[in-house]
């Protein structure tokens, strides 16, 4: 027990360059790094599970991959986050996972017969418009 803290914290770094603001500021935003931890082990969201490697080495890869898959993902969500849709990144990915994009192909339908495509996008919701627009997915 704690007790004879009362109520009391200490914080151990071996940042000694640093203000004690700044370790301070870095303790509280490691629940930051967390979410991150927890984004890749969640088997809907994430992307380290299912994995299906045995070797040293393909492991490793699969981490690298892994890696950059969480990257690009925050990538997309601080983009969404700049363009003014702020969303959790679950709500964000569901969201985007509903922009579907089909395309019509009518046959000698043109000038001389040839193919006419057409695309059609989903009936889109307000928040999936916002991250169209955001993301610059229109073409």
């Amino acid at each position: 027990m704690d007790s004879a803290l009362h109520g009391r914290m200490t914080v151990v770094t071996s940042q000694t360059q640093w203000t004690d603001s700044e370790v301070i500021e870095a303790y509280r935003s490691r629940y930051l790094i967390e979410d991150v931890f927890r984004q890749m082990k969640d088997r809907e969201l994430g992307c380290w599970w299912p994995m299906y490697h045995w070797t040293d080495w393909m492991i490793q890869v699969h981490g690298f991959y892994c890696t950059v898959a969480l990257l690009l993902r925050a990538m997309v969500a601080e983009a969404a986050r700049a363009a003014g849709v702020q969303l959790p990144v679950g709500r964000l990915w569901s969201q985007l996972a509903g922009i579907k994009k089909v395309v019509n192909v009518y046959e000698g339908a043109g000038a001389g017969g040839r193919q006419v495509r057409q695309n059609v996008w989903t009936k889109l919701t307000m928040e999936q418009k916002q991250l169209m627009e955001a993301l610059k997915l229109q073409s």
